[in-house]
């Protein structure tokens, strides 16, 4: 069972508190409207990189692998962003108007 619980993390450079309440590391989809640039993830203690993005919608899909931008793959580095149980702590940096994740809690 997955719950797809969505939470906004709009706020650039200030760092939020993402609770993951299932029983396993969660692989979520995180949304970010770009205003091109460089856009930093910082979940936990890893840092994830999307380079030189476009402007608009970016969705990061840790469950698939995937930095896609209308249909084209955005260059990346680092570790896409997991959410581990309990508290997290995430902070998006970068030229961006919104941003969300959906968690994709799993329950056993």
């Amino acid at each position: 069972n997955i719950n797809q619980r969505e939470q906004n993390i709009n706020e650039p450079n200030k760092e939020k508190i993402i609770h993951n309440s299932g029983d396993e590391i969660a692989r979520p989809l995180i949304r970010v409207v770009s205003r091109g640039g460089n856009i930093t993830i910082d979940c936990n203690d890893e840092t994830f990189t999307l380079l030189n993005t476009p402007t608009g919608l970016i969705e990061i899909d840790s469950e698939n692998g995937l930095v896609i931008a209308e249909g084209a793959r955005i260059k990346n580095k680092g570790n896409r962003p997991l959410l581990a149980m309990g508290h997290n702590r995430i902070k998006v940096s970068g030229n961006i108007s919104e941003a969300d994740i959906v968690r994709r809690c799993v329950f056993l």
